[in-house]
């Protein structure tokens, strides 16, 4: 049903742009505009979408357009703007690049873990700009005396138009989405729009003037077709990002840094001047573009070692911090008031060789979840191999420790819920504690360790 009545407001929109003109063919362009605006706002208003900041983006570049088209239409009835001829052009790059914007919300969120490739992408279409402004747009402009400010916004908007549909070609492969499939289409007509709007300049003839008011047209309507899709409501979540990381190409970056002063100097070595424009305007975009990735890869570095660090001192099945991981703290603690407990958990053979190793690991994760509950602020534990976990705290003495020690095995005695049935294991706890004499690290751990193994034998003997 969708598809129909986009097909019949392009057919309508195309028939009217060709068959009218004057005033009554204005009016068409400015209902071109304000069509798809109401359909966002009706998906704003009833969908409710989780995200609405690329459909506010969207409703502000499709204001500037209409304004654009009203300016046009007033033209048509013998009214000039205020600002001379230079507003149409600014209101139209404006327009677009609030269509830019919105994409590009909508690009970044849909493909959160494929950063770096969007950005490539992106290179890859101002990249091409270069070449296609200098060889193709850039000489039509001159032949017609175009201003400079209006050759300048015609090249942004041509930078933009590719960068974002660069960025949306690296998505192609999740293009089933209807509603990304309209976005893509209003970008692309957009970018066509633009390249027919200075090629067509100045040529005489009925069809090469409307070309790209109808081209525009389309893709406003192509944007209004994106909002009413009923996939529009899902168009910012996340999904799996194509291929694998992509990885830093020096050459690559370096060759797309290069592009745009090749081309914009190319017609010096001809005997005329070079494009100012594109060696400023589009190096300063691509240089924006590489430096965004090279900021990329380095959080991804930061990330990546954090991950490492991380792992290096973390007990991967509880969290805890593993044996290097305490060991280390302790030996950062000096002074006196340096509790340390050798826990080693009581009956947890039998469990492991009854229900099995899976049963195992959620009695240590809920050991772990049990001993992290019951300690002070300020306090760690770690898991030091097996069943056995280390607790150190400070600030403690003697009596402060047995407490700790008595909370910590009630903690642990409790029943717990494995696999379906209730587990019964216990602990038993070895202490140690510095005096106002330095004790190394180790030192304190096979104290806490002798006591641990004291208090099992006792434990042992008196059930005999």
């Amino acid at each position: 049903m969708l598809h129909r009545t986009f097909v019949l407001a392009v057919a309508v929109t195309v028939t009217g742009l060709l068959a009218l003109d004057g005033p009554a063919q204005a009016v068409v362009m400015v209902a071109s505009g304000l069509v798809p605006a109401a359909a966002i706002c009706w998906h704003l208003r009833h969908r409710r979408p989780a995200t609405g900041r690329p459909w506010h983006l969207a409703l502000v570049g499709l204001g500037l357009l209409t304004a654009t088209n009203l300016l046009g239409l007033g033209r048509t009835l013998g009214v000039e703007p205020p600002g001379g001829t230079l507003v149409a052009p600014f209101l139209l790059a404006a327009g677009f690049l609030g269509l830019l914007a919105a994409s590009a919300v909508v690009v970044t969120r849909h493909t959160a873990g494929d950063g770096g490739g969007i950005i490539d992408a992106a290179l890859i279409g101002v990249g091409s700009a270069g070449p296609l402004w200098e060889f193709a747009l850039r000489p039509r402009l001159a032949a017609v005396h175009a201003p400079a400010p209006v050759q300048l916004l015609a090249l942004v908007n041509v930078l933009a138009l590719l960068a974002t549909l660069g960025s949306m070609l690296r998505i192609a492969g999740t293009l089933g989405s209807g509603s990304l499939r309209y976005l893509y289409v209003s970008i692309a007509l957009g970018l066509a729009g633009t390249v027919s709007s200075v090629l067509t300049a100045g040529v005489h003839h009925p069809g090469a003037a409307q070309l790209a008011p109808t081209l525009w047209a389309m893709a406003y309507l192509s944007f209004g077709a994106a909002a009413l899709h009923p996939s529009a409501v899902t168009l910012t979540e996340p999904v799996s990002a194509p291929g694998g990381r992509p990885t830093l190409r020096l050459t690559y970056l370096g060759l797309v840094l290069a592009v745009n002063p090749v081309v914009g100097a190319l017609p010096v070595l001809w005997g005329t001047t070079a494009d100012a424009a594109l060696l400023s305007a589009g190096t300063l975009v691509v240089i924006a573009l590489v430096l965004a990735r090279i900021g990329q890869l380095l959080r991804q570095r930061a990330e990546a070692e954090s991950a490492l660090a991380h792992r290096a001192t973390h007990d991967e099945l509880t969290g805890l911090l593993n044996r290097r991981g305490v060991l280390a703290r302790l030996e950062q603690s000096t002074g006196a008031g340096v509790g340390v407990l050798y826990c080693d958990l009581d009956r947890f053979k039998p469990v492991n060789d009854a229900f099995g190793h899976l049963a195992g690991d959620e009695v240590l994760r809920q050991v772990a979840c049990r001993l992290r509950a019951n300690l002070r602020p300020g306090d760690l534990v770690g898991r030091i191999g097996g069943d056995e976990f280390l607790v150190v705290c400070h600030g403690v003495d003697q009596a402060q420790t047995e407490a700790l020690r008595d909370r910590l095995q009630q903690a642990v005695a409790a029943p717990m819920r494995v696999a379906g049935r209730s587990v019964d294991v216990g602990v038993t706890i070895g202490c140690a504690l510095s005096g106002p004499d330095p004790v190394p690290a180790d030192q304190l751990v096979a104290d806490a360790d002798r006591e641990m193994y004291d208090q099992k034998r006792l434990t042992h003997a008196a059930a005999a």
